[in-house]
Protein backbone atom coordinates (compact mmCIF):
# COMPACT_ATOMS: atom_id res chain seq x y z
CA UNK A 1 0.00 0.00 0.00
CA UNK A 2 1.24 3.51 -0.98
CA UNK A 3 1.19 5.76 1.58
CA UNK A 4 2.18 10.02 1.58
CA UNK A 5 2.95 12.00 4.42
CA UNK A 6 0.85 15.36 3.23
CA UNK A 7 0.84 19.03 5.11
CA UNK A 8 -2.97 20.00 4.88
CA UNK A 9 -3.72 23.76 4.87
CA UNK A 10 -6.40 26.00 7.21
CA UNK A 11 -10.05 26.64 6.36
CA UNK A 12 -8.32 30.00 4.15
CA UNK A 13 -5.21 27.87 2.52
CA UNK A 14 -7.88 25.04 1.46
CA UNK A 15 -10.18 27.40 0.29
CA UNK A 16 -8.15 28.98 -1.77
CA UNK A 17 -7.02 25.90 -3.31
CA UNK A 18 -10.83 24.64 -3.93
CA UNK A 19 -11.39 27.94 -5.89
CA UNK A 20 -8.46 27.19 -8.24
CA UNK A 21 -9.97 23.80 -8.32
CA UNK A 22 -13.05 24.81 -9.51
CA UNK A 23 -11.88 27.47 -12.39
CA UNK A 24 -10.31 24.15 -14.10
CA UNK A 25 -13.39 22.03 -13.48
CA UNK A 26 -15.01 25.05 -15.18
CA UNK A 27 -13.24 25.27 -17.97
CA UNK A 28 -13.89 21.61 -18.41
CA UNK A 29 -10.39 19.92 -16.94
CA UNK A 30 -10.62 17.73 -14.03
CA UNK A 31 -8.85 18.52 -11.48
CA UNK A 32 -7.46 17.16 -8.19
CA UNK A 33 -11.05 17.23 -6.43
CA UNK A 34 -12.17 15.08 -9.16
CA UNK A 35 -9.02 12.58 -10.00
CA UNK A 36 -8.56 9.11 -8.72
CA UNK A 37 -10.32 8.36 -5.68
CA UNK A 38 -12.17 11.73 -5.33
CA UNK A 39 -10.70 12.41 -1.79
CA UNK A 40 -8.03 14.39 -2.85
CA UNK A 41 -7.56 17.70 -0.15
CA UNK A 42 -5.42 20.59 -0.69
CA UNK A 43 -1.92 19.66 0.49
CA UNK A 44 1.77 19.76 -0.07
CA UNK A 45 3.69 16.11 -0.12
CA UNK A 46 6.50 15.46 2.45
CA UNK A 47 7.40 12.09 1.36
CA UNK A 48 5.76 9.34 -0.25
CA UNK A 49 6.91 5.37 0.16
CA UNK A 50 5.32 1.67 -0.09
CA UNK A 51 5.65 1.76 3.73
CA UNK A 52 5.86 4.69 6.19
CA UNK A 53 5.31 3.75 10.17
CA UNK A 54 5.51 7.29 11.65
CA UNK A 55 7.40 7.10 15.07
CA UNK A 56 8.11 8.95 18.04
CA UNK A 57 10.89 11.12 16.65
CA UNK A 58 9.39 11.57 12.74
CA UNK A 59 6.20 13.26 14.84
CA UNK A 60 8.30 15.73 16.39
CA UNK A 61 9.90 16.84 13.58
CA UNK A 62 6.06 17.10 11.92
CA UNK A 63 5.03 18.77 14.67
CA UNK A 64 7.69 21.88 14.03
CA UNK A 65 5.63 22.27 10.66
CA UNK A 66 2.50 23.12 12.20
CA UNK A 67 1.79 26.60 11.54
CA UNK A 68 4.35 27.13 8.86
CA UNK A 69 3.46 29.82 6.11
CA UNK A 70 4.32 28.47 2.51
CA UNK A 71 4.55 30.81 0.08
CA UNK A 72 3.51 29.52 -3.12
CA UNK A 73 4.41 32.19 -5.79
CA UNK A 74 4.87 29.98 -8.59
CA UNK A 75 2.24 28.29 -11.08
CA UNK A 76 4.18 25.69 -12.98
CA UNK A 77 4.07 22.12 -14.39
CA UNK A 78 5.83 18.91 -13.94
CA UNK A 79 5.90 18.22 -18.11
CA UNK A 80 5.23 14.85 -20.02
CA UNK A 81 3.18 12.80 -21.90
CA UNK A 82 0.54 13.32 -18.90
CA UNK A 83 1.85 16.86 -17.47
CA UNK A 84 0.86 17.49 -13.38
CA UNK A 85 -0.23 21.29 -12.64
CA UNK A 86 0.90 22.55 -9.43
CA UNK A 87 1.51 25.40 -7.16
CA UNK A 88 5.15 25.91 -6.68
CA UNK A 89 6.28 26.17 -2.93
CA UNK A 90 9.03 28.21 -2.28
CA UNK A 91 11.84 25.38 -0.90
CA UNK A 92 12.99 27.37 1.84
CA UNK A 93 16.15 26.05 4.29
CA UNK A 94 14.01 25.99 6.98
CA UNK A 95 11.38 23.67 4.71
CA UNK A 96 14.08 21.54 3.29
CA UNK A 97 15.68 20.94 6.84
CA UNK A 98 12.76 19.82 7.98
CA UNK A 99 11.97 17.24 4.89
CA UNK A 100 15.11 15.79 5.32
CA UNK A 101 15.04 15.39 9.42
CA UNK A 102 11.60 13.61 8.28
CA UNK A 103 13.62 11.14 6.80
CA UNK A 104 16.35 10.90 9.53
CA UNK A 105 14.24 10.41 12.07
CA UNK A 106 11.91 7.55 9.70
CA UNK A 107 14.99 5.65 9.49
CA UNK A 108 13.81 2.27 9.03
CA UNK A 109 10.51 3.24 9.51
CA UNK A 110 10.04 3.97 5.81
CA UNK A 111 10.59 1.39 3.12
CA UNK A 112 10.30 2.08 -0.92
CA UNK A 113 10.42 6.00 -0.65
CA UNK A 114 9.62 7.52 -3.78
CA UNK A 115 12.96 9.03 -5.48
CA UNK A 116 11.73 12.23 -6.66
CA UNK A 117 10.52 12.58 -3.01
CA UNK A 118 13.98 12.14 -1.23
CA UNK A 119 15.38 15.21 0.15
CA UNK A 120 18.12 15.95 -2.63
CA UNK A 121 14.87 15.82 -5.43
CA UNK A 122 12.09 16.85 -3.71
CA UNK A 123 9.92 19.83 -5.52
CA UNK A 124 7.93 21.08 -2.66
CA UNK A 125 4.10 21.34 -4.40
CA UNK A 126 0.20 21.74 -4.44
CA UNK A 127 -0.87 19.60 -7.24
CA UNK A 128 -4.08 21.61 -8.76
CA UNK A 129 -4.31 19.16 -11.76
CA UNK A 130 -2.94 15.31 -13.12
CA UNK A 131 -2.52 14.04 -16.63
CA UNK A 132 -2.83 16.67 -18.29
CA UNK A 133 -2.61 16.54 -22.27
CA UNK A 134 -0.31 19.86 -24.36
CA UNK A 135 -3.90 21.12 -25.26
CA UNK A 136 -5.22 20.43 -21.81
CA UNK A 137 -2.10 21.75 -19.82
CA UNK A 138 -2.29 25.33 -21.92
CA UNK A 139 -5.94 25.70 -21.62
CA UNK A 140 -5.53 25.35 -17.64
CA UNK A 141 -2.91 28.06 -17.63
CA UNK A 142 -5.18 30.07 -19.39
CA UNK A 143 -7.76 29.01 -17.13
CA UNK A 144 -5.48 30.19 -14.02
CA UNK A 145 -4.25 33.43 -15.13
CA UNK A 146 -3.51 35.19 -13.34
CA UNK A 147 -2.54 33.49 -10.78
CA UNK A 148 -1.78 35.87 -7.65
CA UNK A 149 1.13 34.44 -5.52
CA UNK A 150 -0.81 32.77 -2.59
CA UNK A 151 0.72 32.00 1.65
CA UNK A 152 -0.77 29.05 3.11
CA UNK A 153 -0.40 27.94 6.56
CA UNK A 154 -0.06 24.47 7.24
CA UNK A 155 -2.22 23.26 9.98
CA UNK A 156 -2.26 19.55 9.84
CA UNK A 157 -0.37 16.70 8.93
CA UNK A 158 -1.94 13.21 7.64
CA UNK A 159 -0.54 9.67 6.54
CA UNK A 160 -3.10 9.19 3.51
CA UNK A 161 -3.31 6.20 1.76
CA UNK A 162 -2.38 7.06 -2.06
CA UNK A 163 -5.05 4.29 -3.49
CA UNK A 164 -7.96 5.12 -1.66
CA UNK A 165 -7.38 8.69 -0.01
CA UNK A 166 -8.04 7.39 3.26
CA UNK A 167 -6.49 9.60 6.18
CA UNK A 168 -4.45 9.07 9.32
CA UNK A 169 -4.07 12.21 11.30
CA UNK A 170 -0.19 12.23 12.36
CA UNK A 171 -0.20 15.78 14.40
Amino acid sequence: MTVSVEMFFDPAGDAAVRGLWDRLEAAGLRSLATTTHHEHHPHVTLTVAERITVNDAARRVLAGLLGTELDLPVLGAFPGERSVLFLGATRTPALAAAQRDLYTALGDAIAGAWELYLPEHWVPHCTLAMALDTGELQRAFGALHPHPARTLRVARINLVDVGTGALTPVV
